[in-house]
């Protein structure tokens, strides 16, 4: 097996590119009339690891063949420690489950043209296309939901609406104007928000909820700027800020008092790191490196973005999958998988997300929340909708 090299620029983003453009046109075009898919027609694109083996499925989802493999002598070593209590969440074993349940909808408003005068919504920016809007979804610790408005119409704006769709709040981030909003993650009781190219640079600002900037913690550009590949923010299950670099292939820990940070090769945590190998163009087939198994990944057609969307306190773990398939050059068909493993590297749920019907591209629109499960955000025509996803047995 050829080990995980630092060079990780050998991704295929031309594949990315077209997958966004197929997903802003399949999206407007069903964005309306969009039903709740069911989970029971796609197998997961993965192979489970076991010490038993059984033939290959025949259809065109998924391979799922159960070969393990050994994980490379260099791989990182593991912190043994006892797993924090927690409730996994529930998974639906029946021949039918519906992908996800409906928690929010919020309306939306438009900026970009003579006349749009913005309000209380969502904002979707139609200036240019595709449109774009929102950066991202996030769940804080007491259940409600964050939503990054990057393209607000009086400047970039955290809208913050309660778990049951209650108590929505506009936050409007005060402070060291806040340009350029890529990711947003809850930390403590505070909410960590990721800027880049704004007026004073790429920087981190930690924001309680009545919008007061607390900590403002500057990145060097050197390291940190557009050209970094810098994609994303996390918290690690012990607490600890991470910048995501190219979806994950690397991350940045960064201490909040000294603004210090280390790079990483894959998704860091106190237990190891999370790494995919990224394949050539065209490729249906990679491997994903946690810190207890190497899990071989197959999809039925070409793999796109693969990103690790986070780890729970029992130190599972769940990972993105994309892939698309070609006719004349063209992609019609793609989906996004997200695979819920246990720490040895069995599936333990799998859940879809409609990436193809959204109707503007949001960068981060599911999120791994502490109570285990994954939240979504699915836009719409003229509403975007907060979600929540439901896991299905691999059985």
């Amino acid at each position: 097996m050829t080990p995980l090299t630092t060079s990780i620029r050998v991704r295929d983003t031309t594949k990315r590119f077209l997958f966004l453009t197929l997903a802003a046109g399949i999206g407007l075009a069903a964005c309306s009339t969009t039903p709740q898919s069911s989970l029971s027609s796609r197998a997961p694109l993965t192979t489970v690891i076991s010490s038993s083996t059984v033939a290959p499925s025949t259809t065109q989802s998924a391979v799922a063949s159960t070969t393990a493999i050994t994980p490379e002598p260099e791989a990182p070593t593991t912190t043994t420690t006892a797993a924090t209590a927690w409730n996994p969440p529930e998974v639906c074993r029946s021949e039918q489950c519906d992908a996800y349940e409906s928690l929010v909808v919020l309306p939306v408003v438009f900026t970009g043209r003579d006349g749009d005068i913005g309000g209380d919504g969502v904002t979707y920016f139609r200036q240019e296309e595709p449109l774009w809007g929102p950066a991202g979804l996030i769940v804080d610790p007491e259940g409600a939901f964050w939503i990054a408005d990057g393209a607000g119409f009086d400047g970039p704006r955290l809208i913050r609406v309660g778990h049951d769709g209650n108590g929505i709040d506009f936050v409007d981030i005060e402070g060291a104007g806040a340009l350029g909003i890529v990711d947003i993650a809850p930390i403590g009781e505070e909410i960590a928000v990721l800027n880049v190219a704004g007026e004073t640079g790429t920087y981190v600002e930690m924001v309680n909820h009545q919008g007061t900037v607390t900590n403002h913690i500057p990145l060097p550009e050197q390291s940190f700027g557009v050209s970094s590949g810098i994609s994303g923010l996390a918290v690690t299950p012990d607490g600890q800020l991470l910048i995501e670099m190219e979806e994950g292939a690397r991350t940045a820990t960064v201490d909040q008092a000294t603004g210090d940070h280390a790079f990483h090769s894959g998704y860091y945590t106190a237990a190891g790191s999370y790494r995919f190998t990224y394949p050539p163009p065209g490729a249906t087939e990679t491997v994903f490196r946690a810190p207890e198994a190497d899990i071989p990944i197959a999809a039925p057609d070409s793999l796109g973005a693969l990103m690790v969307i986070g780890v729970n306190p029992d130190h599972s773990f769940v990972i993105s999958v994309d892939w698309m398939s070609f006719a004349n050059s063209k992609i019609v068909d793609g989906g996004r998988q997200l695979i819920w493993y246990n720490a040895d590297g069995t599936v333990h749920g799998i859940a879809e997300f409609p990436i193809t019907r959204q109707a503007v591209h949001v960068e981060h629109p599911v999120f791994l929340a502490t109570d285990g499960y994954l939240y979504g955000l699915l836009t719409r025509a003229e509403h975007v909708e907060v979600v929540r996803l439901n896991y299905r047995s691999p059985e």
